[in-house]
């Protein structure tokens, strides 16, 4: 997923790849780590299309912000066991 958004980082904002993994950030089921991994590799991209002086578009972020929001409270998540345990 990371190296999707380093290619979309090489194109303009809004691009194929980009608008793939956006839907995929975005995806009400499937698994959460692949969201997760998703809303980092458009973080990835628009870092490297700013770099690029390309200004990424700011729904991308509003959305994302948005879902965040409805997400419960991660402090409130069990702890993981360690092996040790």
């Amino acid at each position: 997923m990371i190296a999707l958004g380093q290619i979309s980082g090489t194109d303009d904002p809004g691009n194929k790849i980009e608008q793939y993994i956006f839907e995929k950030a975005m995806a009400t089921g499937g698994r959460v780590m692949t969201r997760s991994w998703a809303a980092l590799a458009l973080g990835v991209a628009a870092f490297d299309q700013v770099a690029r002086n390309k200004v990424p578009t700011d729904e991308v972020g509003k959305k994302l912000a948005e879902q965040m929001r409805e997400i419960k409270d991660p402090g409130s998540a069990r702890p993981m066991r360690s092996a040790s345990d």
